[in-house]
């Protein structure tokens, strides 16, 4: 009776990555931050730098919806004060992250964001709407307050890859995603690990430009503040994704 109960719990142990997210394993709802080397492609012109994503580990204190506190920043100063600027949703069924989106990332609200949708399994889909609203109204884009966004998602891939900041082979889940809306002409690329979040984003946007996103490093926000992480060079190494 007793090995027939260990069988069973150890069936259950076994498949419970596939039911469950979230609290069991944190990615950005923790107090972390992520690394990122960008480059922002347009107009023919190149554009590389350092990008931080810095969780906050507490709510972002809206009533909508249970949010996870972000700050998106290329200044370690900002990351000091640790004010929210956004929010990502993490929970057992979803990841489903704000991109940034001011500056020269500002084109990003009018791309597909960062989703994956749990369990994690090749072939499985999901579609996302988002209305846009006056604040993010822009007339010389042709892009109107009543304008909704509609996108599909697929998991097409399931691959092994060792990382240099990870000193070991992670599993990731390659997402591609298209717009339904042929108003907003863009695409999605990401590669999605269950321990460390999006290592991968490339973004094609209505305006022609490519961001790319590569995740370099994972560390607390005391490391990065005292400089204790020691940067690398900004080259983004994966090769181009979209999908022709």
């Amino acid at each position: 009776m007793r090995t027939i109960s260990s069988i069973i719990i150890g069936f259950f142990f076994t498949l419970s990555p596939f039911f469950s997210k979230g609290e069991d394993n944190p990615v950005y709802s923790k107090e972390i931050i992520y690394t990122y080397n960008y480059s922002i492609v347009k107009n023919g012109k190149s554009e590389t730098g350092k990008l931080y994503l810095g969780c906050l580990g507490k709510l972002w204190p809206i009533k909508e919806q249970k949010q996870f506190a972000i700050i998106w920043t290329k200044e370690v100063k900002i990351l000091e004060e640790k004010t929210w600027q956004t929010g990502v949703i993490e929970d057992s069924s979803r990841i489903f992250m704000h991109p940034p989106r001011i500056n020269e990332f500002k084109i990003l609200e009018y791309s597909p964001f960062p989703y994956v949708k749990f369990p994690l399994k090749t072939k499985n889909s999901w579609d996302w709407k988002l209305a846009l609203g006056k604040f993010w109204e822009n007339k010389e884009l042709n892009v109107l307050a009543d304008d909704t966004l509609h996108y599909n998602y697929q998991i097409v891939n399931k691959n092994q890859k060792y990382f240099s900041f990870a000193k070991s082979k992670l599993t990731y889940y390659e997402v591609k995603c298209h717009s339904i809306n042929p108003k907003f002409k863009s695409e999605f690329v990401g590669y999605f690990s269950e321990n460390c979040g999006f290592l991968y984003c490339q973004f094609q946007n209505i305006d022609n430009s490519i961001i790319t996103l590569e995740l370099v490093n994972i560390s607390s926000f005391d490391e990065i503040i005292n400089n204790v992480i020691k940067g690398s060079d900004n080259k983004i190494m994966w090769e181009n994704k979209l999908w022709k």
